[in-house]
């Protein structure tokens, strides 16, 4: 019985030795260089073009979007950039202020209303 055992165990050992040795093999395959008789395939060349400035760095334009709001073009790395609408609050919201009417000594309570570009705020009413 103990023959048994012994020869088991030795079987065991065998085989786990011959599977650590195909393993290995299989690795090696896998990262040896590859080589061939063929010309290293190689791709074309592309040049993208740069496109020609169009404006000066730092220049800018006014702008209306299709909505209606006015804002500014920049010129960066010689291109435009899409009309840039200056947002500085919420197209319809509302602010308390100081409405102080002309000429008077103090003011009163007063409401501001965002205009509808998110660019500023109207007069104090």
């Amino acid at each position: 019985m103990k023959d048994n055992t012994m020869r088991d165990t030795i079987s065991g050992a065998f085989a786990l030795a011959l599977g650590c040795i195909a393993m290995y093999i299989v690795y090696l395959s896998l990262n040896a260089p590859y080589h061939s008789d063929l010309p290293e395939p190689s791709l074309p060349s592309v040049e993208m073009p740069t496109p020609s400035p169009v404006c000066t760095e730092g220049e800018q334009l006014a702008c209306t979007l299709p909505s209606g709001c006015e804002g500014m073009k920049m010129c960066f790395n010689g291109q435009w950039t899409d009309c840039i609408v200056p947002f500085v609050c919420e197209p319809g919201s509302t602010r308390s202020c100081i409405y102080k009417p002309e000429g008077a000594n103090c003011g009163t309570h007063g409401m501001q209303t965002c205009n509808e570009c998110g660019t500023g705020w109207s007069e104090c009413a």
